[in-house]
This record gives structure tokens, sequence and C-alpha cells, in this order.
């Protein structure tokens, strides 16, 4: 059963909830003066204060908010609640640090840049197979080898899988099922494929499976195209 607190214990349980949030949590009056907060909301209330921001964050619903005082920047995901009732006027605000987060995002996407800009320089075709969204992604030389001028850099499985020659298909679709079953450590496949210009091309596709789901079923797979020949 539900047990109801009295008010003075459920006044401590809130202030205890509210004191070891790792959100930083601040109330103020409708004069915008401080009247509750837990250490981190305090810290925040006063550095805001200090630089003249608070206004401008209290005047929003839901943001992303930079404090920028002349010390390290940081970036904050906050939400802002007006308190409109008879018994107490006000402001609360609920604000975590996502400052690390976004310095990771940014790292995230300038590593990735480069790692398509390295991709692009080398006569070989990367791509990337999303096994739930069934896509593969590539470089454009991946995309000068099948032929296709589209200029897409993704493209579904089914399509790719029209461009295997019919006399292939099926081998390469054996040794992609040995792989992903755990049978092969590596997907390596030379076999022709039939470019929408109706050129006959050797290839050779090299790939590995680099992420499982709970049940070991392969998500996603990386790997690399290049002209092939068959005595080779």
């Amino acid at each position: 059963m539900r047990r109801h607190h009295l008010p003075e214990e459920s006044a401590f349980i809130f202030k205890q909830v509210v004191q070891h949030s790792a959100n930083a949590i601040f109330l103020t009056d409708s004069e915008q003066l401080l009247t509750f907060a837990n250490e981190a909301g305090e810290a925040l209330f006063l550095r805001l204060q200090q630089n003249q921001q608070l206004p401008a964050l209290l005047s929003a619903a839901h943001l992303r908010f930079e404090v920028n005082d002349g010390q390290q920047p940081h970036w904050l995901r906050c939400q802002v609640a007006r308190l409109d009732d008879p018994r107490y006027s006000g402001f609360l605000v609920i604000a975590n640090d996502i400052t690390a987060e976004l310095h990771a995002q940014c790292e995230e996407a300038h590593l990735r840049w480069r790692l398509e800009q390295t991709m692009e320089i080398t006569e070989e075709g990367f791509w990337f197979w999303d096994m739930q969204r069934n896509e593969v992604s590539h470089n454009h030389f991946w995309q000068q080898i099948f032929g296709l001028q589209d200029g897409a850099l993704t493209h579904p499985v089914c399509t790719l899988e029209k461009l295997i020659h019919p006399e292939d298909r099926d081998e390469v679709k054996r040794q992609l099922r040995e792989h992903l079953r755990g049978h092969t450590p590596m997907f390596n496949c030379q076999y022709r494929i039939i470019t929408p210009h109706a050129e006959i091309r050797w290839i050779h596709n090299t790939g590995k499976a680099v992420r499982h789901d709970g049940k070991g079923m392969a998500t996603e797979m990386v790997g690399k195209a290049k002209d092939g020949d068959a005595s080779n």
C-alpha cells in the first residue's frame, strides 16, 4: 500500500532528494531573489546573478544556455517553470551541465570529418552497414567502384544486392551469412557486379561485424571494396 507521509516528513524527504540530485536546482520569488536551492543550484544562481544572466535564463521555458563570465564557459540544459500560485509566486529552475557532452560531440564530429577526409584520398571504397536500418553508408570512391552516379552516400541493401551478378549472388550471400554467424573472422569475397550502365566488373569486398545486440546478433558491419581481378 502507498504510505502517506506527514507534511513535516514529506518536506524532509523532498529536501533530501533535492540536495542529493545531480542537477542544479533553485527557487526564486517573483523578485528573482533566491528562496531555496541545493548546493549546485546556489552556486549556479550566484554565478548567473553576478554576470547578469539570470533574467535571460528565467525568461525562457526550456533551453540550452551558455554561462560565460570570463571563466571556463559552461553549457547547461535548463528547465524553467514559472510558479503562479496564491501561496507562492516565482521560478523553479532545474539545470544540468552538458559542457562535457557537447565537447565530446564536437570531438566526435571532428574525428568523423578527419576520417572521411582520409577515406576520400584513398583509392578504396569504405562502407558501413547499419543492419537495423538495412542501409549502407559509403564514401565517394565506393560509389565510383559500383558505378552509381546518383550522388547519394547511403543506399538500401536491396539496391546493392541487385548489382551483384546473378551467377555470384548466392555465393556472396553464403559467405556473408557464414561471417555473420561467427564461422569466419572476416567477410572476404571476390565477385562480379553489373553496374547501372550494364558494365560487368570484378569487386574485392572485405568486411567485419563490429557490433552485436544482447542476443549476439550482428547489428553493424564495416568494410572496404576495391576493383578486383578474377585472377588475384
